[in-house]
């Protein structure tokens, strides 16, 4: 979802040596990417699908999955790089970046088949809260809204920032990043 020449680590790919090393019977979750710039590292998840509210096949939201991946991966960065939590919350970032042509398409029902009705413990996706979501978090001192309430259900307890963008914009943080 960008077309950046900046170098990542998969780690996905850290992620299954960590597993392999210490002979884990259940294979942990992950994050996509890991980078450093300047003195801050940075977490990066990359979701092509609607964000929160849909239902997987295992009975859990998407959101849920992705806060998984977060603890997993921040537990297992922290044992990889022998820092703490603490350390953690000076200079790593995470960031979630999102397809927001995929989330209409899915909330119109094209990916599902022409879906006609949620499931009941599903929520609707929502053009105009991320509409609305968006211009008002451009007028906050974040100015990145918390479109997903990600960040208020992963503590900045853990990171120095939580930041979430769309595809396009994401590429704009990239190239401002390295100035």
């Amino acid at each position: 979802m960008t077309e950046s020449d900046l170098i990542a680590i998969s780690f996905d790919k850290a992620k299954e040596k960590y597993a392999r090393e210490y002979s884990l019977e259940i294979m942990p979750t992950s994050n996509d990417a890991l980078f450093q710039l300047k003195n801050r590292i940075f977490f990066v998840e990359f979701k092509d699908g609607n964000i929160g509210y849909e239902l997987q096949k295992d009975g859990c939201f998407r959101l849920d999955n992705i806060e998984r991946k977060i603890y997993d991966s921040l537990f297992l960065f922290c044992d990889m790089t022998k820092q703490h939590v603490s350390d953690t919350r000076q200079y790593l970032t995470y960031i979630l970046v999102y397809n927001h042509e995929n989330s209409e398409k899915y909330m119109r029902g094209l990916p599902q088949g022409n879906r006609e009705r949620l499931e009941s413990n599903e929520t609707q996706y929502s053009i105009s809260y991320e509409k609305i979501m968006n211009h008002v978090g451009r007028h906050t001192s974040l100015g990145n809204p918390d479109l997903f309430g990600l960040r208020k259900r992963v503590s900045a307890l853990y990171f120095s920032e939580i930041l979430f963008f769309e595809k396009e914009a994401f590429s704009a943080f990239l190239a401002n990043l390295r100035g």
